[in-house]
C-alpha cells in the first residue's frame, strides 16, 4: 500500500497546476459556498471548500484541490484494506487486491482530474466492505444501516450513484451475501439509503423546480444519445425542445451571445441545468442502440487493450479450474454483478474511464476471489503475478514520465490571471479552459464560439462595442490565425488580451 501512496502523492504533485472544466465549476461552488446545483453534486464541492478557505493566493487553489484528491485516494486504499480483510483469503489475494485497487483508481480516475469520481470510488469500496461485513455471522441491523448510509453519501457525491445504489440493492436481494435471513439487512440498507438521499432529492428538486434526483442524467441523455449539441449555448427552439432560459444573442454573424447575471466563472458550465432548461429527452430506439453500440466498443477496448493481462489471467484461471468440484462462492457474485450492471447503466448513455475506477477495482477483486483455489497453487500464483505485472509495470513507466513533466508545470493561466485586472471578460472560442478567469475572480459574461469567423468578420469594431455594452472589459483569445490584425492586443503567455474600456 505504501508504494501506491507514494506514487499517488507524486502524481498529485506533478498535476498541481492542472485543471479541467468540471473542476472549475466545483471550485466555483466551493468558493461561493453554494452547494446545491441542478447538475453538479454538493459533497465534493464541500470538501474542496475546506482547503480553499486557507488559499490566500490564487496559485494555491489548484494544488490544494489536488491535495484533496490525494487524500481521497488514500481513503480508497484504506477502504480497500478493510475490504480485503473481510474477503475470503488466498495467499496472493491481499497484494493483488492492493495493486488492482491502486492501479484502477490512478489509471482510470486519475488524481489529475478534479472531479468527484475519486470520492465515488471511495464510497464504492466502502460499500463493498460494508456488504462483506454483512456476511459475518454476527452481522446486525446497524451493519445494514451503515451500508445504506454509505450509498446515500455516494449519491451526495454524484447523481449517478443513486441508480447505481439501487442496482446494488437489487443484486444483493437476488444474491444475498449470506443466508436468506440476511435479506432483512438489505431491506434496512434500502431504508437507510432513502433516508440519507431524501434531503438532497428535496433540495435539488426545489432548485430545479420539479421532482428530480439531478439533471445530469437527463442532459447527458439529450447530448450523447439524442444528438443535442453539448456544452454550447442553446439559443432557439428545435427538435430537443424550447429553451426556457437561453443566452441573449448580441450578434448573429459571427454568433456572439452573453449570459447576463449568470453565476460562476463560466455560467453555462456552472449550472447547465439552468441554461438547458426545457430540454426534452424523447426515447428513440435507433439513437439509443447507436449509443449503446458506441459505448460497447469503448468498453471492449478498455477490457481487451487496457486490461488485457487481467482478462487473460482470469480466463486462464477459469480454464484450469473448470474441473474443480467446489461450486463458485455465490455470496461473492455481487462483486462482479454490481460493477457489470453499472457498466451497462453508463453504456446506455455515456461512458468514460473515470466513471469506473472504483467499480473496476471491485470487479477484479471479486472475479479473482471467485476463481481462487480451483487449480494448482503455483500455477494460480504465477498467473496472478503475471496479471499484476501486466498493469503495474506499464503504469509505473507512464508515471515516471508524468512526474518528470510536473517538474515544469504549465503556469500560463496564472500569468494571464495576473494581467486581466477585471472581473468581467469575454472570450473568443470556447471558454471551458478559462482557468485564468477563475483564478482572477472574473466571470465570462459573453463568448464568440467561432474564432475563425471572428477574425474574418468585417464588422469587428461593432462586435467589440456590443461586448463592452454587455459588461465585458477584456476580450481573451488564443493565438489568432497568422496574419491577423492584432494591433492593440496584449500578448500574454500564449494568449492575447484586448482591453475594451472601463
Amino acid at each position: 500500500m505504501r508504494y501506491w501512496l507514494v506514487l499517488g502523492a507524486l502524481l498529485a504533485w506533478a498535476a498541481r497546476q492542472r485543471m479541467n472544466a468540471d473542476g472549475m465549476s466545483y471550485l466555483d461552488m466551493a468558493r461561493q459556498g453554494e452547494f446545491i446545483n441542478g447538475y453538479w453534486s454538493p459533497l465534493y464541492a464541500a470538501l474542496l471548500a475546506i482547503p480553499a478557505a486557507f488559499a490566500r493566493e490564487p496559485e494555491w487553489e489548484f494544488p490544494l484541490a489536488h491535495a484533496v484528491n490525494f487524500a481521497l485516494f488514500a481513503g480508497c486504499l484504506f477502504a480497500a484494506r478493510r475490504l480485503i480483510r473481510l474477503a475470503p483469503s488466498a495467499p496472493w489475494l491481499a497484494p493483488f487486491a492492493y495493486g488492482v485497487a491502486g492501479w484502477a483508481i490512478l489509471q482510470f480516475v486519475t488524481i489529475a482530474e478534479v472531479t468527484p469520481d475519486m470520492l465515488v470510488s471511495l464510497f464504492v469500496l466502502l460499500a463493498g466492505a460494508a456488504v462483506l461485513r454483512l456476511r459475518a455471522p454476527d452481522a446486525e441491523a446497524r451493519h445494514g444501516a451503515m451500508l445504506g448510509a454509505i450509498l446515500g453519501l455516494g449519491y451526495w457525491a454524484k447523481t449517478a450513484m443513486f441508480p447505481a445504489s439501487v442496482l446494488l440493492l437489487v443484486v444483493l436481494f437476488v444474491f444475498p451475501p449470506t443466508p436468506m435471513r440476511r435479506r432483512r439487512g438489505i431491506a434496512i440498507a434500502a431504508l437507510a439509503f432513502l433516508a440519507v438521499s431524501a434531503p438532497l432529492v428535496a433540495l435539488v428538486s426545489r432548485h430545479v423546480g420539479r421532482l428530480t434526483i439531478g439533471e445530469s442524467g437527463r442532459l447527458n441523455y439529450a447530448w450523447y444519445v439524442n444528438g443535442m449539441q453539448a456544452q454550447s449555448g442553446w439559443l432557439r427552439a428545435d427538435e430537443h425542445g424550447v429553451p426556457a432560459n437561453p443566452p441573449r444573442v448580441l450578434h448573429e454573424s459571427p454568433l456572439v451571445f452573453e449570459y447576463g447575471e449568470g453565476q460562476g466563472t463560466y455560467p453555462l458550465w456552472y449550472d447547465p441545468a439552468r441554461w438547458y432548461r426545457g430540454t426534452a429527452s424523447p426515447f428513440d430506439p435507433k439513437r439509443l442502440a447507436a449509443a449503446v453500440a458506441s459505448n460497447a466498443r469503448f468498453a471492449a477496448k478498455m477490457f481487451f487493450l487496457d486490461m488485457g493481462g487481467l482478462v487473460a489471467a482470469a480466463m486462464a484461471l477459469f480454464w484450469f479450474g473448470r474441473g474443480a468440484r467446489a461450486p463458485y462462492p455465490r455470496d461473492l457474485l455481487w462483486m462482479v454483478l454490481w460493477p457489470a450492471a453499472v457498466l451497462a447503466m453508463y453504456s446506455c448513455v455515456h461512458l468514460e474511464y473515470r466513471f469506473l475506477g472504483g467499480f473496476l477495482a471491485l470487479f477484479w477483486m471479486g472475479l479473482f476471489a471467485l476463481l481462487a483455489g480451483r487449480t494448482e497453487a503455483k500455477l494460480e500464483a504465477g498467473l496472478v503475478l503475471a496479471a499484476g505485472l501486466s498493469f503495474t509495470l506499464p503504469f509505473a513507466l507512464r508515471s515516471v514520465e508524468e512526474v518528470s513533466l510536473g517538474l515544469a508545470p504549465d503556469r500560463s493561466h496564472l500569468e494571464i490571471a495576473r494581467m486581466l485586472r477585471t472581473d468581467r471578460i469575454a472570450t473568443v472560442g470556447r471558454p471551458f479552459r478559462a482557468f485564468h478567469a477563475h483564478l482572477a475572480g472574473a466571470r465570462v459574461v459573453a463568448e464568440i464560439p467561432d474564432a475563425e469567423a471572428f477574425w474574418a468578420a468585417p464588422d469587428r469594431e461593432a462586435i467589440l462595442r456590443k461586448l463592452h455594452a454587455a459588461g465585458a472589459r477584456v476580450l481573451v483569445v488564443d493565438p489568432p490565425p497568422r496574419g491577423s490584425d492584432v494591433v492593440g492586443w496584449e500578448p500574454v503567455d500564449g494568449a492575447y488580451l484586448l482591453r475594451l474600456g472601463p
